[in-house]
């Protein structure tokens, strides 16, 4: 029996913009466009017609130069040390770091200060593990006070959720098992971001896909969403 073609990747150009072309086993077409680069990437059905994926690449190009000059203009962060001095934030406020060594490790918010208390100096990654895990555990308690209100706004409610330390997405949402997936890094953006993308993730119920339906129901959730769109997608300066 002849195998069937799962996957393909190449690089290529529609409508002007070059972009990874990722054909998959899918039935609809997906745009990203990646950070730090602004990488663009298509993924499409595996029998997707390059005149489709022309006419598709033409309907979101406005978008997908806005989102490259969005990504392009973000500052760079210089890589954080986690050392006594550095600007750290929770809930978007910002807050010096105090590094001291203890008998057990812990964080803590004293007056403008983050407290980082570790039983050895170690690594940067290490005091970076100890960092994540107070900031999983802030905003398992904010998703937590947050979720319900979030649902009684949409008229949906989430089977499960989930925390994730993501590189591109702020959230996920799981269609078929109602599940949803929030970044670890939400904890450092303020409580209105937060809220936002929780509606985001929950109005995915409702629509999969990023159109004007879905646009609609954000606009009757969340009134205002694109400037705290915008909030949420500014870096934090360290």
């Amino acid at each position: 029996m002849k195998a069937i073609k799962q996957q393909s990747v190449k690089k290529t150009v529609f409508a002007g913009i070059e972009l990874l072309l990722i054909r998959k086993r899918i039935k609809n077409m997906y745009l990203r466009i990646i950070p730090p680069e602004g990488e663009v990437r298509l993924t499409a059905p595996l029998r997707a017609s390059n005149k489709d994926l022309e006419n598709f690449v033409i309907k979101n190009a406005d978008w997908v130069h806005r989102k490259c000059v969005e990504i392009q203009r973000r500052p760079v962060a210089s890589p954080l040390e986690y050392v006594s001095g550095e600007r750290h934030f929770l809930w978007g406020i910002p807050y010096e770091l105090f590094v001291e060594q203890a008998k057990r490790n812990s964080v803590s918010i004293e007056g403008n200060y983050i407290v980082l208390k570790i039983t050895n100096a170690g690594t940067p990654e290490d005091r970076e593990k100890v960092m994540n895990e107070w900031y999983r555990r802030e905003l398992k308690k904010a998703i937590g006070h947050y979720l319900p209100d979030c649902e009684l706004i949409t008229g949906k409610q989430a089977s499960d959720w989930g925390v994730r330390n993501m590189r591109t997405r702020w959230g996920t949402c799981n269609v078929a098992k109602k599940r949803i997936w929030l970044n670890l890094q939400l904890a450092k953006k303020s409580t209105e971001c937060l809220k936002y993308v929780i509606i985001h993730e929950l109005v995915h119920l409702y629509e999969r896909h990023h159109n004007a339906r879905f646009h609609g129901y954000m606009d009757k959730f969340c009134p205002g969403w694109r400037e705290i769109r915008e909030k949420l997608n500014k870096r934090n300066e360290n």
